[in-house]
């Protein structure tokens, strides 16, 4: 028998059949409890909120639209109640510590970070990287437009991972970008093959005994109605004046029991009060494109302020103040408060319905700026001034002096209102910032253009209209244009954002007791290392080393490496370059080499055996029995030439080492369709005979494997090889 579809059972439910209710919960009540717990993290309350969604599920199936996703709402039922519940414990931007035993290992370690977050984002990381819903079921489940998922996901998960790093970095654990959790026994990913840690959390599952607690407790509490046959048309009237209370409405019959069609009238009128409620619910679940409103901020926009000096000093006290309110919910940490170009928030009071800040101001002209967004992503913003003290500076109004002159006609006197009335807020036509992305310590420059402007501040200073300014942040930085006239004020932001990028270095470079070189590479920059970078080691003129042995290097660490298969002979200099290729994006290039001087074990074998014994076998032998010894030939010309020669100089050889290594290619230069053939033509010498060891490598990082070249005398051999 084929299981009913979701719209099925909505069918059967809007008909009263309590069965239904009890075939969804079993659809989605294993789902929805881990949703649940996951925003809230409360193992005790997730079955009460649990039972909450299914107790409000009757209620809603008429409201329903019958092509809406039945998933993606119950998932919005259970985000407004989950949300709703941390509301009231003041919970929303992060959990408290868990009184519950804590998970040990990378879970343990994710679910902490995830905890940190604010509770909308871990609601979006849950339905994308956990439960894997379709788009439109996501948009419905976090009451947001299709459009903005892609920005929420990458908020939450950049909002994830900088709670992962800072918790690691605090315990001494590896970053979120150092983790392969796939080579952790027993991690998997639940959704996909892309994605955050958090995609790794284990199932949290309901179990089957609470499972069927809850099921029982809704399904006792459920108040099935059908809904009644609409009524003719001809028996529909409608009638003006008082009317008479209806009387209050009996407890709903049973399923069972038929239904009663003298309650048809009543029973129709609440039906239509509750779908008006639940349409303009609906509506807010599935679209929320309202920005938030700033109803009130204090001082009053253009509000002259009396000078009121603290003693001792210039400065009068004055409290700053925004109330703002929104139809869904706020995101109280895109809140942002700026007096004077200078940000503020940390300093602020920052709530639910207000933000406060109270600070000390010499006399003049003062501007705020408040900017806030909801959890749909909408923004709003709002700039207001203020004047401590004398007469405020002179704005707009001086533009409408000539209408007071004397030389204009009565008929001429009502222009003057229509002009003030309609004079337009400034124009920001440019604000820019080149490059936008720079090194701690680099230039930035700022360029703006503003028309019909009395004001223009750049954060705390005042500055031209048209202008520009260079800057050298040492960390990211908003700054903030700021436009006055009569018509109102006009704000433009931009970010310059600093990136902490590493700076490698060679540190150290010595020889181990076995005479293998040993060398240390340090990350003395802000930022990480994240990808493997190639690293060459030079023995006098010959490439002893040429990997890429370090994958990643956080900030401040360093690794100790040993050159491998080789040992040191003799005095020789030996220099460590890393990030040869430039692979990893450093701060500092300059301090990538390190040269050292050293005494490795003195060479076993000399010259002086190798040209010694040449010329004595050579003439010995020739002479003695030609000349001396025809009688007796079997005893002293043989024994005496034979072992001298062919041992001495054979045993002891000099061992040769690569003198040169020389690369070319055809074609040089190439322009055509790709992919293309390009041949390698490498010319190896050696100063004595040896085994030359190589290998071909591309600068991408791809390697051929390890080859031999062996030279019996010295020489030049040539190799070659090809890639497409």
């Amino acid at each position: 028998m084929t299981s009913k579809s979701d719209h099925e059972l909505i069918l059967e439910m809007r008909d009263g059949r309590r069965t239904a209710l009890g075939e969804l919960y079993d659809r989605y009540s294993p789902t929805l409890y881990e949703f649940i717990y996951r925003i809230i993290g409360d193992r005790d309350q997730t079955a009460r909120l649990l039972e909450e969604v299914f107790a409000r599920v009757p209620s809603g199936v008429s409201t329903l639209v019958d092509h809406l996703p039945v998933r993606g709402w119950l998932y919005g039922l259970a985000r407004e109640i989950a949300l709703g519940f941390l509301r009231q414990k003041g919970w929303l931007d992060s959990l408290p510590p868990s009184t519950e035993p804590s998970v040990s290992g990378l879970a343990g370690d994710i679910w902490r970070a995830a905890r940190a977050i604010p509770a909308f984002h871990r609601a979006v990381l849950v339905v994308e990287e956990l439960h894997g819903l379709s788009p439109t079921e996501k948009a419905h489940a976090l009451g947001i437009a299709r459009t903005d998922l892609a920005r929420l996901l990458e908020e939450a998960r950049r909002l994830f991972n900088a709670q992962f790093d800072a918790q690691a970095r605090q315990q001494g654990r590896p970053l979120s970008g150092q983790i392969d959790p796939e080579r952790i026994w027993g991690m998997h990913r639940r959704i996909g093959t892309t994605g955050s840690l958090f995609g790794y959390l284990p199932a949290f599952v309901l179990p089957d005994s609470l499972a069927a607690t809850v099921r029982a407790r809704v399904l006792a509490s459920a108040r099935m109605v059908a809904a009644a046959p609409p009524q003719p048309a001809e028996s529909i009237s409608i009638e003006s004046g008082p009317s008479e209370p209806l009387p209050p409405l009996p407890e709903a019959p049973s399923i069972f029991d038929g239904c009663a069609w003298r309650w048809i009238g009543a029973a129709l009128l609440t039906a239509l009060v509750i779908i008006g409620i639940a349409i303009g619910i609906g509506y807010l679940v599935t679209r929320d494109a309202s920005a938030p409103v700033v109803s009130q901020v204090e001082p009053a926009h253009e509000a002259l302020l009396p000078y009121n000096p603290i003693a001792g000093t210039t400065l009068t006290r004055v409290t700053i103040k925004a109330t703002y309110r929104d139809e869904r919910a706020l995101d109280l940490r895109s809140i942002k408060l700026v007096v004077d170009g200078r940000d503020v928030t940390a300093q602020a009071a920052v709530g639910d319905t207000t933000t406060t800040f109270t600070a000390d101001f010499e006399p003049g002209k003062h501007v705020a700026l408040i900017e806030l967004r909801d959890v749909a992503g909408n923004k709003t913003t709002r700039a207001w001034q203020f004047t401590i003290g004398g007469a405020p500076e002179p704005t707009a109004l001086p533009t409408l002096a000539p209408t007071f002159t004397p030389t204009l006609t009565p008929t001429r006197t009502p222009f003057p209102t229509g002009t003030a009335t309609t004079i337009p807020p400034p124009i920001i036509t440019m604000f820019n910032a080149n490059p936008a992305t720079i090194a701690r310590g680099a230039p930035s420059l700022l360029q703006w253009s503003v028309t019909n402007a009395d004001q223009v501040f750049l954060n705390q200073d005042r500055v031209d209209p048209v202008s520009s300014r260079l800057v050298s942040p040492t960390s990211t930085t908003s700054y903030y244009l700021i436009a006055n006239n009569i018509g109102g004020t006009t704000t433009m932001s931009i970010t310059v954002t600093v990136q902490d990028l590493p700076d490698l270095t060679v540190t150290d470079i010595s020889l181990l007791p076995t005479n293998q070189i040993v060398y240390t590479v340090r990350n003395i920059g802000n930022g990480d290392v994240t990808r493997a970078f190639l690293i060459q080691v030079t023995v006098g003129n010959v490439v002893v080393e040429s990997d890429r042995p370090i994958a990643s290097l956080p900030s401040q660490q360093e690794a100790r490496l040993v050159v491998p298969n080789f040992t040191l002979l003799g005095t020789q200099a030996v220099s460590v370059n890393v990030n040869l290729l430039q692979e990893v994006t450093e701060s500092n290039y300059n301090n990538n080499i390190l040269v050292r001087t050293l005494i490795g074990s003195t060479p076993t074998p000399t010259s002086t055996p190798t040209f010694t014994p040449t010329n004595t076998p050579t003439n010995t032998p020739t002479n003695t029995p030609t000349l001396t010894n025809t009688p007796t030939p079997t005893h002293t010309p043989t024994a005496t030439p034979t072992h001298t020669p062919t041992n001495t100089p054979t045993a002891t050889p000099v061992p040769g080492i690569v003198t040169s290594a020389i690369l070319n290619i055809t074609p040089v230069t190439y322009s055509g369709a790709c992919p293309a053939t390009f041949v390698f033509t490498g010319t190896i010498t050696m100063n004595g005979p040896g085994t030359v060891t190589y290998r071909w490598e591309r600068s991408d990082g791809t390697n051929k494997p390890t080859q031999s070249l062996a030279f019996t005398a010295a020489g030049s051999q040539i190799i070659t090889d090809q890639w497409s």
